[in-house]
């Protein structure tokens, strides 16, 4: 799914199910800090999610090609954990 609809489903989620509506409009970070950080945390966490995917996927698969190789069976073998 694109980011920018992912980021819109998590807003509408937080809106339907815990009654709370992130500020709407610009606001400077010197102007307002606490509320340009609402602004700026859920498209942020829309972003992170994705690439934590992404990144979760090849740390798997490069975890599992090193545990087939022949000094992880040796250590084993000489009973290593």
């Amino acid at each position: 799914m694109p980011y920018f609809f992912v980021a819109l489903l998590i807003v509408y989620g937080l809106v339907w199910f815990f009654v709370w509506m992130p500020p709407l409009g610009q606001v400077s970070i010197w102007e307002d800090p606490g509320c340009n950080l609402q602004q700026f945390i859920f498209p942020a966490i829309a972003l992170g999610l994705a690439e934590t995917a992404f990144l979760a996927r090849v740390t798997r698969s490069a975890m599992l090609e090193v545990l087939r190789e022949d000094y992880v069976r040796t250590a084993h073998a000489k009973g290593l954990n």
